[in-house]
């Protein structure tokens, strides 16, 4: 299990870094960060309980920022 953490925290990383040419480069850059820290808390098996709800509370606040042009998206087909 701990290499498969480990390829995923490399992956998202990776994923991270891509997003630095996108529209909102900020939101995506964060989540895929948080989401690669997350996974190097699981290999150093120790997980920061305020450091996760902070992430969390971020990327809720950051899909609440998105979700008003996803639904205009939408309607655009």
């Amino acid at each position: 299990m701990k290499i498969a953490n480990i390829i995923l925290a490399i992956l998202f990383a990776v994923f991270a870094a891509f997003q630095f040419n996108d529209v909102d480069p900020w939101l995506w850059i964060s989540l895929y960060g948080f989401v690669s820290v997350l996974y190097i808390f699981a290999i150093r098996e120790r997980f920061n309980i305020p450091v996760i709800c902070i992430g969390v509370l971020v990327t809720a606040i950051g899909i609440g920022l998105l979700t008003p042009d996803f639904i205009e998206w939408l309607r655009q087909g």
